[in-house]
């Protein structure tokens, strides 16, 4: 995504949270920012890779909720210090080294939730560097959506401090999802939410699996 349209659609986001009822203009807003998301997210895998580099079928193939501003959450950071870089299995059998960056706590449905959001012990470039990643699973694995649950990426510019906007909508399958091969981490147990997410990308009708 570019910066730009990054940029528009996380002020767009706040003002959406910080309004006591959306406009329809606003809700527009709001589905067109997720729609350009997806198209540009599509665009990535037909240009730069893995694991649909030039297959324009199978991007095609890729399914989402539709957007919806009941996932789109605001909750409260609460960063961890010096935490002990741990090892978090994947579905292949090994391990990618991650270290918890923060905890993210939000209200659903009058109910309090926490999600932890951790950065990768890689070494990658300035972007990567200031990525967290949030595997989580929920109620809708195996059904709707992918069994091994699903991603979301963030970034630690736009999280702020202490208050941060969490949006479901833009949560991703892992590359296991469209094909083997891949080693993708298994979503810990403290990232199991027990409502389903009904938003974001669904599960990916593979042809070679019935």
């Amino acid at each position: 995504m570019s910066f730009i349209i990054k940029l528009c659609r996380i002020s767009l986001l706040l003002l959406i949270l910080s309004l006591p009822k959306t406009t329809f203009s606003q809700a527009s807003a709001f589905i067109d920012s997720i729609q350009n998301y997806r198209v540009e997210y599509k665009k990535k895998f037909l240009e730069y890779g893995a694991p649909f580099y030039g297959d324009t079928l199978g991007v095609e193939r890729m399914q989402y909720f539709a957007p919806d501003t009941t996932f789109l959450v605001r909750g409260q950071l609460a960063y961890v210090e010096d935490d002990e870089p741990f090892d978090m299995p994947t579905y292949s059998g090994d391990h990618h080294r991650y270290q918890k960056h923060a905890t993210f706590t939000f209200e659903y449905q009058d109910s309090t939730y926490t999600l932890i959001l951790y950065r990768s012990m890689r070494p990658g470039n300035s972007k990567t560097r200031h990525r967290v990643f949030i595997p989580f699973k929920d109620l809708t694995n195996g059904e709707s959506t992918y069994g091994g649950g699903r991603y979301i990426y963030a970034y630690t510019y736009d999280l702020g401090k202490d208050d941060a906007v969490l949006d479901f909508n833009v949560c991703f399958n892992p590359y296991c999802a469209y094909k083997d091969g891949y080693s993708c981490p298994i979503p810990p147990k403290e990232n199991h939410l027990p409502f389903a997410v009904e938003a974001g990308e669904k599960a990916y009708p593979r042809s070679d699996k019935k």
